[in-house]
């Protein structure tokens, strides 16, 4: 599919999210009434794909009441400037920092759609406070995710140490003969094998965390 078709698409689609937010606020007046949260999962629902695709299109016209298809469109084709080769090797450059950028100048062309005798210089202020704001949504995002890996690892590692100790009580009770001694061995085996293993998933962790940053 050629990228007119796929923009052709997309604006076409847009259109019908826009028209369903429109009609909904109408017929359920109770949904002005949600935080800004509630209201868009509310459309999540029932507009998934777009929505993974468009988070910030469907932001605005969720919480602000905001689209125009003429900045929708200046959107979908900056989504497809290529990225320049020199910020590529920079050490500081993140996949990640192009999207919250994406995002970012979609609130500009759409300040500037609503505000047609605006500056270059305002919409540039738009950009940047959006940019700042947006940036700092998805760091925090980032942290949470980070968080809630360390609180499982965490849990995950003292359940193994209750499993250890519940093992060592066994071993130390003489079995079928078998020395104690033998099976001090393997509890000690067993003890070195599940903190070799939890040790390899942290370090897993961290490389795969470095090389998103």
């Amino acid at each position: 599919m050629d990228l007119e078709k796929r923009h052709k698409i997309a604006i076409a689609k847009a259109r019908a999210v826009w028209d369903d937010v429109k009609q909904s606020f109408e017929n359920v007046p109770e949904l002005a009434k949600l935080p800004d949260n509630e209201k868009i999962a509310y459309f999540y629902k029932q507009h998934k794909e777009f929505y993974n695709e468009f988070p910030i299109v469907i932001r605005y016209m969720v919480c602000l009441g905001q689209f125009r298809v003429r900045a929708f469109e200046k959107f979908l084709r900056f989504r497809e400037l290529k990225i320049d080769d020199a910020e590529m090797k920079d050490p500081k450059f993140r996949k990640e920092t192009v999207w919250v950028r994406q995002q970012a100048m979609y609130v500009k062309f759409l300040y500037e759609a609503y505000n047609s005798s605006c500056s270059i210089s305002e919409a540039n202020e738009v950009y940047e406070h959006a940019y700042a704001s947006l940036q700092a949504e998805f760091d925090e995002f980032q942290k949470k995710i980070k968080d809630a890996k360390q609180i499982y690892q965490e849990k995950e590692m003292n359940s193994r140490l209750v499993k250890i100790k519940e093992l060592s009580h066994v071993l130390e009770q003489k079995s079928d003969g078998v020395q104690i001694e033998c099976l001090a061995e393997l509890r000690d085996a067993l003890q070195r094998a599940i903190f070799s293993k939890t040790e390899k998933r942290c370090a897993d962790s961290v490389t795969t965390d470095e090389k998103k940053s």
